[in-house]
């Protein structure tokens, strides 16, 4: 994909605090409730026992495409499978819980549009660029732990573990009555292990927060057989 414009909005709903993090190429992950921006970090802070969270997001992603042209010439030179795709929409609910003063738990559901999918591809040695049309569906359900393990006045340090549950939709068909690939599909079709840890340090009246989380993909499921994901 080319350079992209990345506009995201979030509506936040009930108690709880941000819980989103980043992905490069697709939508982004996101937990709790939800914030704003193309960057989004996982915050360490705890979640008060007892109350609930609720979110509501709209990602969108505008790309800047390739022409018929570009495509063409990538296909030529022995680069075919190049795609472009105009538009990414994620709309996602979100739903958090404080179990405990120490332990949190949020879940996501997601529901992912690709529009205009084309693709440089060789038919008979001539190069062409195929327009497979759009794809949308019910993504992945994503569950996340969150457990504090320190804290100060102005400092918090959290783990973070969960699982991604293949309940995203994996037979959508383009235009000419094809399977989409994976990477086209709103789910997976795989169950992912999601490891990582949070920071979080309040300076005043800002906070600072980073994370890191790992996600341990398996292999995919569907009707044609296992492929890797």
């Amino acid at each position: 994909m080319t350079h992209r414009k990345l506009l995201s909005v979030g509506l936040v709903l009930g108690l709880g605090i941000c819980h989103t993090s980043a992905f490069a190429d697709h939508p982004t992950i996101a937990f709790g409730n939800e914030g704003a921006g193309a960057i989004n970090t996982i915050s360490a802070q705890k979640q008060p026992a007892g109350s609930w969270g609720f979110g509501l997001r709209s990602e969108v992603i505008n790309n800047d495409e390739f022409s018929t042209e570009q495509l063409e010439s990538f296909a030529a030179s022995g680069r075919e499978g190049v795609h472009s795709i105009d538009k990414i929409t994620n709309t996602s609910f979100s739903l958090s819980y404080g179990v405990t003063e120490k332990l949190g738990v949020s879940l996501r559901l997601p529901y992912i549009e690709r529009e205009n999918i084309r693709e440089g591809e060789l038919e008979g040695g001539i190069p062409e660029a195929h327009t497979h049309g759009d794809s949308s569906g019910i993504g992945d359900l994503l569950l996340l732990g969150q457990y504090q393990i320190f804290e100060q006045s102005n400092a918090d340090v959290a783990i973070l573990f969960g699982i991604k549950a293949p309940t995203g939709e994996t037979n959508e068909k383009d235009d000419d009555g094809v399977r989409f690939e994976t990477e086209f599909q709103p789910g997976s079709g795989s169950w992912d292990v999601l490891v990582g840890a949070a920071i979080s340090k309040d300076n005043g009246s800002f906070g600072y927060h980073a994370n890191i989380l790992y996600n341990k993909t398996t292999k995919q499921q569907n009707n044609k057989g296992l492929s890797v994901h």
